[in-house]
């Protein structure tokens, strides 16, 4: 899965080439449309495929690690050697949260966001919701005459995710092409101050599965020690413990009363606007939030897991009808 993580989304072993012919980008065979190949660089001015908007290595993975290793567990045979194993992947589980919290959410103290790029995010390309969150960036790409070089095929036009204003597309194309140039290098704090008006997005959907994949990472640390597992002792639990407060925090804080519904956030070098197009995505919300408000309380007591209570527990607060618009506020 981390391996995966890091290769730049190319399908393995796909018959025919998931690629145009002598292009970097996906043929009608392929992928994504964001899934390119990064063995050609997109213009012979750039030198290595590590440059340009082919080169998408700064784009982080949605963070569903954790909920997805926690989720085999349970629904294995959950016993010494599956305890073992799931052990093993909380290393890395733990550092890839904490990278999250050090680079895009920090303290909470200054405008946190989830994702600085729209293939990072929950929502599918082809949504209207792009031409609004994106407006900025395409006024910006536009005013400076940016046009994808080379031109996008029509197989990748052909695509179902491909969005219907291709001003969307180019834009995320701009994006990648500012983020990994030599004078940003993938570096954040560069991209927001010199990129594209410093375009990033405080994604319900993804703050969702943060929150639900924060209380998976709180479970294997549990099932861990349960399991006489060495797992990093209080301190790891107190970190862990204040991001799932600060997720629920910030849950909260996109909850709009007007629409009885949670709406992301766009933020840009200008200001800080709501989403005015809600999609279903935001639903990862209610995951989330509950899982971050109830989730070590509810079903982690005295150092162990609750299994009855833990199975299944969103589903079953929605059966019973404990998740309503009061709760959740």
């Amino acid at each position: 899965m981390y391996d995966v993580t890091t290769s730049n989304t190319t399908p393995p072993n796909s018959s025919p080439s998931p690629y145009s012919p002598d292009t970097i980008y996906p043929s009608k065979h392929g992928y994504k449309p964001y899934a390119f190949n990064t063995s050609l660089t997109p213009s012979s001015t750039v030198s290595t495929v590590d440059h340009g908007y082919n080169a998408s290595k700064g784009i982080l993975a949605q963070p569903l690690h954790a909920w997805v290793c926690a989720e085999n567990y349970w629904r294995g045979e959950k016993n010494k050697d599956d305890a073992v194993r799931l052990s093993g992947t909380f290393p890395m589980l733990y550092d890839y949260h904490g990278h999250i919290f050090d680079y895009r959410l920090g303290d909470g103290e200054a405008e946190p966001f989830t994702i600085i790029h729209p293939f990072e995010s929950t929502i599918p390309l082809n949504n209207p919701f792009w031409s609004h969150a994106l407006k900025e960036v395409i006024e910006d790409m536009n005013e400076k005459g940016w046009v994808p070089d080379p031109k996008v095929p029509d197989d990748v036009k052909g695509m179902d995710e491909f969005p219907d204003d291709e001003d969307v597309y180019n834009a995320a194309l701009y994006m990648l092409s500012c983020m990994s140039g030599p004078d940003v290098d993938y570096d954040v704090d560069k991209y927001i101050e010199s990129c594209n008006v410093g375009w990033r997005m405080m994604d319900v959907g993804w703050l969702g599965i943060l929150g639900r994949s924060g209380v998976a990472l709180r479970e294997i640390e549990v099932i861990g020690k349960e399991n006489n597992i060495e797992m990093g002792g209080k301190g790891v639990e107190d970190v862990m413990d204040s991001w799932l407060s600060l997720t629920t925090s910030l849950i909260n804080s996109l909850y709009d009363p007007s629409t009885s519904s949670f709406r992301s956030k766009v933020i840009t070098n200008k200001g800080t606007t709501t989403a005015d197009v809600g999609v279903a995505s935001d639903f990862y919300a209610l995951a989330g939030w509950y899982s971050g408000v109830r989730g070590s309380s509810y079903y982690i007591e005295d150092g162990k897991v609750d299994k009855g209570m833990r199975d299944g527990m969103v589903m079953k607060l929605l059966n019973d009808g404990d998740l309503t618009e009061g709760s959740f506020r």
